[in-house]
């Protein structure tokens, strides 16, 4: 704002009184320039971090490029670990040309059935020119892997009646018509057989094929079968399965190791509820020494409430995210709460995308990748738990001390709304959890494989039309 010089008062305090409020005027202002400057780099950075997930590859790994800069910062290190390509106290070995590495072709299976199939010249070719027959000396062998379609068929399903002819036309109530009972079918007097319908829905959440492509599927093999009688039917048998839940319940809350994460999943026309509002997938996977114990539930909201409920007899360990609901079960002494290292990685990779140029982001995600390293190894080894305890201590731990003291003189520095500030946050609030995998090789590093166990009912843009059902809760029961 300008002044014209005369038309300002002569009154010192008047003039001190217009400084002030120029003062106040401008420092408002500036707060306000601070205040949307930060607030457009935010907005950059979720720009940055939308286009980055539309155009960019999806895998949290490392690539070459990657790990090139991250050599940057300790290629000294990664040098010294390695062997010396020319021993100071050795002659260099001179190397001839290097043998290539002939490539193995793929074994068939031995169990696979084999149908032989002979390839023979004509019986005028067998005969020799001087006129005797050729004999036979060997034969080449080729193996070919053949695939068959499904096959489909009508099951015509006969049972005889029998009644005596001696006493046929007699009112006699002790002499009824013989015949088999039916079988006992989930699905009743339906046209379906146990078999197709196990097919659907083994297609359905086990091949992540929606019903809309079966329906597709079944009627190039010359059947209808509508995406409604598919839906119905695999409630019928939901519902049935509804029993052996209290069996899964058991065999969770017997667990050492369970591993919690929930989704979100839309349900359309749901009584009570506009299509546009969300519900949630929550999944419980139970790490047991037979293999792993899925057990899924639908809720119509995020509250994890029922988790008490459920998990009332539970001592052990349970690895999930940083969501604030799980704080219900930190409450009980006999459960330890572990935290999931992928999320943790996962918004530093998104702070790298939107923050270029930062040595401490590829620090932390070369640290964690030494990690990951660790445990790949281990897995590969297959070695047993009390080497994957000694391998954490001896390597994995040191790594995560010095994760910490990184980001630990990061806190302070980044805005906490920001992709970078977030993640340290976030990795900070819940050191914790993110670290007690170390005292316990029973607990993995990280929630992946509960997470990625909701490909298996929600895949891909996947919605549940609950329209013609009385419920959608037993669904998850498959």
């Amino acid at each position: 704002m300008s002044f014209d010089s005369g038309s300002l008062p002569d009154d010192i305090e008047e003039l001190k009184r217009i400084i002030a409020n120029q003062n106040n005027l401008l420092e408002e202002r500036s707060a306000a320039l601070r205040y949307y400057s930060i607030e457009v780099k935010i907005l950059k950075e979720k720009v940055t971090l939308l286009q980055s997930r539309l155009f960019s590859k999806k895998s949290e790994k490392l690539g070459p490029i990657e790990q090139r800069q991250a050599l940057l910062f300790n290629e000294i290190e990664t040098l010294h670990d390695s062997h010396p390509e020319l021993p100071l106290d050795e002659e260099p070995v001179i190397v001839t040309s290097p043998q290539r590495n002939k490539k193995r072709k793929k074994r068939i299976p031995d169990d696979l059935e084999r149908r032989e199939e002979i390839i023979d010249i004509p019986e005028t070719e067998k005969l020799c020119s001087c006129g005797s027959e050729k004999a036979r000396i060997g034969e080449e062998v080729c193996e070919k892997i053949e695939y068959i379609p499904a096959e489909v068929f009508v099951r015509k399903i006969i049972r005889p009646k029998y009644a005596c002819r001696q006493c046929y036309g007699v009112d006699d109530e002790g002499q009824p018509v013989a015949i088999a009972p039916v079988k006992p079918s989930l699905l009743g007097k339906s046209i379906l057989s146990e078999g197709i319908f196990g097919h659907m829905i083994v297609s359905k959440f086990a091949d992540s094929l929606p019903f809309y492509r079966q329906e597709v599927i079944f009627r190039r093999a010359g059947i209808e079968i509508s995406r409604k009688t598919m839906a119905m039917t695999a409630i019928r048998v939901a519902q049935a399965l509804l029993p052996l839940q209290s069996l899964l319940y058991r065999q969770i809350n017997e667990a050492s190791v369970i591993g919690i994460d929930e989704t979100v999943f839309q349900v359309l026309k749901e009584p009570n509820k506009r299509a546009d509002q969300l519900s949630y997938l929550w999944h419980i996977l139970a790490h047991t020494r037979e293999g792993p114990v899925p057990l899924f539930f639908y809720r119509s909201n995020r509250s994890s409430a029922f988790l008490t409920e459920i998990l009332s007899d539970y001592k052990g360990a349970i690895v999930t995210d940083g969501y604030s609901g799980y704080g219900v079960l930190q409450s009980r002494s006999e459960i330890v709460h572990a935290g999931c290292n992928a999320h943790a990685r996962r918004k530093f990779i998104e702070a790298g995308k939107v923050v270029k140029g930062n040595a401490d982001i590829d620090t932390v995600l070369e640290l964690y990748r030494q990690v990951y390293k660790i445990e790949s190894d281990w897995r590969e080894s297959h070695q047993d738990l009390k080497e994957l305890a000694r391998l954490r201590d001896k390597g994995t731990r040191p790594l995560m001390v010095e994760l910490k003291n990184i980001i630990s003189k990061q806190d302070a520095s980044y805005n906490p709304s920001g992709r970078y500030g977030n993640a340290v946050k976030y990795t900070l609030n819940i050191w914790p959890q993110l670290t007690a995998f170390l005292d316990n090789p029973e607990i993995p590093i990280d929630n992946n494989q509960v997470e990625n166990g909701h490909s298996t009912i929600c895949g891909r843009q996947e919605k549940l039309d609950c329209s013609p059902l009385p419920q959608v809760v037993p669904m998850p029961a498959l």
